[in-house]
């Protein structure tokens, strides 16, 4: 079964790589290109706080017609950096980094102080995993 998961795993990492272009109908490996501006990133910096949870998409990435709208998905640990996974490991990575998306939503989950920093010490927890 683990060999299944890793397989599924490989595929899945190639194809989030992969951008379908209709005109001229062409595929990109990699491309650099996202609806998100460093204007729109810097008001994303200012609107989030630990333990939002941000989802973010992508067009046109192969991954997306199987994965759907919405392919990734990370916790806000400081304002400067987001707890998420990505194949083969969960770890910590830069806001600006994150941000590189063609959409972000930010949740904000309607609880305590406390038990918003222990959905936080949790994240951590699988970091390296």
């Amino acid at each position: 079964m683990n060999i299944l998961i890793n397989i599924r795993n490989k595929i899945l990492t190639i194809l989030s790589r992969i951008k379908f272009s209709p005109y001229p109908m062409w595929f990109h490996y990699q491309p650099n290109c996202y609806k998100i501006k460093g204007k729109d990133v810097r008001e994303l910096i200012s609107l989030i706080l630990p333990g939002d949870i941000i989802l973010r998409g992508f067009e046109s990435y192969i991954d997306g017609w199987i994965i759907g709208k919405w392919s990734h998905i990370g916790i806000v640990s400081s304002k400067k950096e987001i707890i998420h996974a990505m194949s083969p490991t969960v770890f910590e990575e830069d806001v600006i980094n994150f941000f590189r998306a063609d959409r972000i939503v930010i949740l904000r989950p309607n609880l305590e102080e406390d038990e918003i920093n222990k959905a936080i010490e949790k994240a951590e927890g699988f970091k390296g995993l």
